[in-house]
This record gives structure tokens, sequence and C-alpha cells, in this order.
């Protein structure tokens, strides 16, 4: 494979981050816009100089100038779309979740690998070097015990749910919820680093007709409990504490970005960035104009270079890897939502 380019699914905010990332990175172009309204795709093109511009999915999907599909639509339609994409001949990379269930991951991947193509999911955690960073630093503080992640942002459109309509991050049709939004980062981090728990219970605050809208999931490892708390009704303090035998390490800013690690150990503290190291001044000042005052601006390029290495390298072993840990995250949210009593519509 010798580029990317790039047809996109959704107008929303996270596309903007990924067409930044994507406009500072080589070897990846977008070269078509899809969204049911016409002016909104419209706007995403001019925007970004996008040459392509549908209003029906089936029609950007049988435009040769379209090798791979991002899908940013709203959490139910992941999985439909991303199928319809791969019977195209399209690779995919799809917005967390991958898909609501496990069985539909696994479903996903199987096309994927019986048609040669590339499936991925956007999560940027295991993309960055800081998570490497992280792996190489649990083995400094000995036996992990306690794992303590928190990520909450106040959602604007809480208040529209206040107000009494039902915003798709929150509908039971849509498969919204904090779980699939702010806490899935969580877990994610949990999966990637531990695996499967070997029990999970998640306790939600959950709006009359709606998903959830924090709560916090509790999952047991063997010798390990994890706190993944996550919140859209409030502001949390984010961050992650994995505590060890022998020292701990703590993740400032929460899991979704991991922008610095702070590992303790009996020679004190030390403050571990590879990241910072691997963008240059000129793209780091781009993308911090462009996302204003987001944490970590970073991590959606650092994520497309890392994807669009693999896509072009036709990397399938580290693809495989990477969709084993979605895979996982996907059956803890099952069991998350099975515990809560949250079940989709």
């Amino acid at each position: 494979m010798e580029e990317i380019r790039l047809g996109t699914v959704g107008t929303g905010s996270i596309v903007h981050h990924i067409l930044d990332a994507v406009s500072a990175a080589e070897g990846i172009r977008c070269t078509a816009v899809y969204s049911h309204s016409r002016e909104k795709a419209e706007a995403l093109a001019a925007e970004y100089n996008i040459p392509g511009i549908y209003t029906n999915h089936e029609t950007m999907l049988s435009d040769p100038a379209v090798n791979c599909v991002y899908i940013a639509s709203p959490n139910s339609l992941h999985f439909p779309q991303m199928m319809q994409a791969l019977r195209h001949g399209k690779h995919v990379i799809c917005e967390k979740p991958l898909c609501p269930t496990v069985r539909e991951v696994r479903e996903a991947a199987a096309l994927a690998e019986a048609n040669h193509l590339m499936l991925a999911e956007a999560v940027p955690t295991m993309h960055l070097a800081n998570y490497r960073c992280l792996e190489e630093a649990l083995t400094e503080i000995g036996a992990v015990r306690t794992v303590s992640c928190r990520y909450g942002k106040y959602s604007s459109r809480y208040d529209a749910l206040k107000g009494g309509s039902i915003p798709n991050v929150f509908s039971l049709k849509y498969a919204g919820g904090c779980l699939a939004d702010i806490n899935y980062y969580n877990l994610y981090l949990c999966a990637a680093l531990f695996g499967q728990p070997e029990k999970l219970n998640y306790k939600a605050e959950i709006w009359p007709g709606a998903a959830d809208t924090s709560g916090t999931a509790v999952l047991q490892y063997p010798g390990i409990t994890a706190y993944c708390c996550g919140a859209k009704d409030k502001d949390l303090a984010s961050y992650v504490w994995i505590e060890g035998e022998r020292g701990r390490i703590f993740i400032p800013g929460g899991a979704n970005g991991i922008r610095e690690l702070w590992v303790y150990t009996e020679k004190g503290r030390e403050i571990m960035n590879p990241d910072k190291n691997l963008i240059s001044p000129e793209i780091r000042q781009y993308l911090s104009a462009r996302t204003g005052r987001e944490a970590n601006p970073f991590r959606w390029y650092l994520e497309i270079c890392s994807l669009t290495k693999l896509f072009l390298m036709e990397d399938h072993a580290a693809l495989r890897r990477l969709l084993a840990v979605s895979e996982t995250t996907a059956a803890m949210t099952e069991l998350a939502r099975e515990s809560a009593g949250i079940h989709f519509v």
C-alpha cells in the first residue's frame, strides 16, 4: 500500500482532530467526506481542501479515490458501516468503541481477515511512545496491586439531557453513555496492560430512558483490583495511579492521552515523556493552534502516524494484536452494562 486515501464518515469534533493530524502526517490524505447533511459535508471539505463530497454512503464507498474509510458516526452505526466498507474492499479505521458487542468485533475482524483488509480501532493509547514507556515502567514498581483510573468532563450535551432531549451520546438507541465514551479509555488501558479481568462490576448513574451519565467499574484480576471511574455529568480530577509493591506510577490528565508518566521508586520520582521528542516544533505549533485548550492535542497525530505506518507496511500481525485489545475491551463493556442493567435498543 503506497498511500492511505481516506474517506470520512461523520463531521463531529473528533473528525476535525483526526483531519488536523492527517494534514500534518505523511503517507495519508483525505480525499472524500460523507455526511447526511450536504451543508456539513461541504463545510468540512472546504476547511481541509477535500475534493470529494458525498451525501450517500454507498456512493462514497464506490469511489476509487478512497481506499480507507474513517468512521466517526454514532456508536450503533459503527458495525454496519464498517461491514459495508469492508465488503466494498476498503480498509477501515473506526472510532472507539469499535463495536458495542464482542460478537460484532469478531465478525468485523473475521471479514477483514478473509478479504486481506486492515481494520483498526481509533484509540490513541497503544500508539503512544508514552504507553510503551509505561509498560517498561511497570517492571520497576514490582507486582501491581491497585489501579485507579479517573477521567471525567462535564458534557454540554448533558445540559440537553436535563432539558428533556436525549442526545446521541446518551442514547440507548445509538449505543451511547459514559461507559462507551469517557470511561472506555479507562477500561481500554486496563485491557491493554492486564487483559480480561476475572470479575467486573459497574455501578452507574443512569438517566431515565437513557444510558449512563457516570459510573465506576471495579475490575478484579489475580492480585490486582482496578477502579475505573468516568463521568460526563461532572468534571473529575482526571488521573491514573498504578500502585505496586515497590513503587507507583502517576499519569496526570487520565488514561485518554498518557501525556506523561511520574514513576516513583526508592530512587525517587522520575518524569518520563518520550512522546515529546517525536513531534517537530512546526507540527507542535500547528496542532496547538488548531486544538486550542485540548489537554493533549498531540495524541491524535501520534496515533495517525502510527496507524499510517502499520497500514502502509500492511502489518497485519500488529493490527491483530491491537484488535485483540479492542475485543477484550468490548467484552468488558458488555459485562459492565449487564451488571448495571444497561440495555441498548
